[in-house]
């Protein structure tokens, strides 16, 4: 599964290797679902057009190589978790899955 999402700042091209938690910190949208980042590593997904409407959130964690979104104990998923590889283009962030259950 690959997500694109389009967020405020910019830069060049980063790969995984270069990324840091604090890099993802911000607002990405792709016009379907929206997800904030904080600098705290909270996350929260919502329907780009209803941000009041939680869909998911919890926290994100890096580890060498990837990024690991893991959902809050309470709701439909408690505590799953997702790792992802992330890219970074100028304002675009890409996610793509390596594994979630």
């Amino acid at each position: 599964m690959l997500l694109s999402l389009v967020g405020c700042g910019g830069g060049a091209t980063t790969g995984d290797d270069g990324l840091r938690l604090g890099d993802l910190s911000a607002v990405w949208a792709n016009g379907i679902v929206t997800l904030r980042i904080n600098d705290a590593g909270e996350f929260l997904v919502h329907p780009a057009d209803a941000a009041e409407q939680a869909l998911m959130g919890g926290f994100v964690a890096r580890d060498d190589r990837r990024f690991i979104f893991v959902s809050r104990v309470e709701g439909e998923c408690p505590g799953d978790a997702g790792a992802y590889r992330a890219e970074m283009n100028g304002d675009q962030l890409t996610l793509t899955m390596e594994e979630d259950s």
